[in-house]
């Protein structure tokens, strides 16, 4: 696993949300920290790569396996920590050099099939990226800085703590509100179940 550079907290120009370069505007590479290992021979198993923040949590996961990353997630309104699988590009786990590139976002809001790959975008700190496979592991630091555009216009990391605060509490309302949702649509598919089933007798 190489050392991670800095990367900025910020996201170039010529791409919106819709997917598409602006004509006229210059290409830009994707935003986020690019991160390279390479692999002598395949590894035999699961591949996983991780982002820590500075007290060591893990604030994203991927996985060269299918299906996802799992990750133990306590939201607000849920009764108790839960393992869910976390939606992203797989890690390539064959023999060569790989780069990966994280989008500085936490997961996203709860769907069905877990959380979805894109949630609010993580505050300028101390990181670290740890990379896993065959019982081997490995861990190095890199740094999120802050937009230039942002410290220019006066916001402080005080700011930003509160604005990803509220995002992270909004993506978790969201969470709740379509777990609700699943739960009265597995109700009524009971109930249904049940009066079709009286019927028959």
């Amino acid at each position: 696993l190489f050392p991670p550079r800095d990367a900025h907290g910020m996201r170039l120009g010529g791409f919106g949300r819709g997917g598409g370069r602006v004509p006229g505007q210059p290409e830009y590479p994707p935003a986020g920290v690019e991160i390279d290992y390479h692999f002598a021979a395949a590894p035999s198993g699961e591949v996983k790569l991780e982002i820590l923040d500075a007290s060591g949590a893990v604030v994203r996961g991927y996985t060269s396996a299918a299906g996802g990353y799992e990750m133990e997630i306590f939201q607000e309104g849920m009764r108790g920590p839960e393992t869910v699988r976390v939606a992203g590009p797989r890690l390539v786990a064959g023999a060569g050099t790989h780069r990966f590139t994280w989008d500085m976002s936490a997961p996203g809001p709860w769907t069905p099939q877990g959380l979805a790959a894109r949630g609010p975008l993580v505050v300028p700190g101390e990181y670290r990226v740890r990379l896993s496979a065959d019982g081997w592991s490995e861990t190095r630091p890199f740094r999120l800085l802050p937009d230039p555009r942002v410290e220019a216009d006066g916001v402080t990391a005080e700011v930003l703590q509160e604005q990803f605060g509220l995002s992270i509490r909004t993506r978790d309302v969201l969470s709740e509100a379509r777990r609700t949702a699943e739960r009265l649509s597995a109700a009524r598919r009971d109930l249904e179940s049940a009066q079709a089933a009286g019927q028959e007798e």
